[in-house]
């Protein structure tokens, strides 16, 4: 009878030596750390349109928004599921850098994304 060592080690040599990622991941669903050469194009479409608004608001004078109000200046329907969903977004945004919320609720572009740096 073959030990339970011996039947895992059997089986961690059959399998594939690269496992792909999940297509999530791979589709730049994950928001990455932001860095100097880091292209708008590593993020997913919405977290793009969401930077972008800021963006555009910013340069408009609006530097600081809630997300009610990016939801509404994306087009998207201010029910409570859309705006919880651009909120968990810049919460992300802003842990991985590429935004700040200066006071609870409210967003805006981090210096580095915004100065282009």
């Amino acid at each position: 009878m073959a030990s339970v060592v011996g039947l895992l080690e059997e089986r961690e040599l059959a399998a594939p030596a690269e496992v792909p990622l999940p297509r999530a991941a791979r589709s730049g669903s994950i928001v990455p750390m932001w860095r100097p050469a880091l292209s708008m194009d590593a993020l997913a479409p919405h977290y793009q349109r969401i930077l972008a608004t800021l963006t555009e608001q910013a340069s408009g004078g609006k530097p600081v928004m809630s997300s009610q109000e990016i939801t509404a200046v994306l087009g998207l329907e201010p029910v409570p599921a859309n705006v919880e969903g651009v909120r968990s977004k810049m919460k992300r945004l802003a842990d991985r850098g590429s935004a700040d919320e200066p006071t609870p609720g409210r967003f805006t572009l981090a210096a580095g994304p915004a100065g282009g740096s």
